[in-house]
C-alpha cells in the first residue's frame, strides 16, 4: 500500500483526525459512531477533548474482522 499507511502504537493516543485518517473515514462519521456508540471506544479528556487509544482502535478492528466466506454468514438460507 505504499507510505500512506499508519502504524498504530497500542499505548499511543490518538486524536480523532487521526483516526479518521487511519479508518479513512470523515471526523464527522467518527463524531456519529461516538454518539451512537457503534466505533472504537474513546477517551473524554475534556468537555471538547476526546483521544482514542491505539489498544482500542485494533480491539475494535479486530472485532469487525472477517474472511470473505463469513460473509452473511448469519442470514438464514432461502427455502430453509
Amino acid at each position: 500500500m505504499g507510505g500512506d499507511t499508519m502504524q498504530l502504537e497500542p499505548s499511543t493516543f490518538y486524536p480523532p483526525s487521526g483516526v479518521a485518517a487511519l479508518l479513512r473515514v470523515h471526523e464527522g462519521t467518527l463524531r456519529v459512531w461516538r454518539r451512537q456508540g457503534i466505533g472504537p471506544t474513546f477517551v473524554r479528556i475534556g468537555p471538547r477533548k476526546i483521544v482514542y487509544r491505539g489498544t482500542a482502535i485494533l480491539a475494535w478492528l479486530n472485532e469487525r474482522t472477517t474472511s470473505s466466506h463469513d460473509h452473511g454468514a448469519s442470514q438464514p438460507q432461502r427455502g430453509a
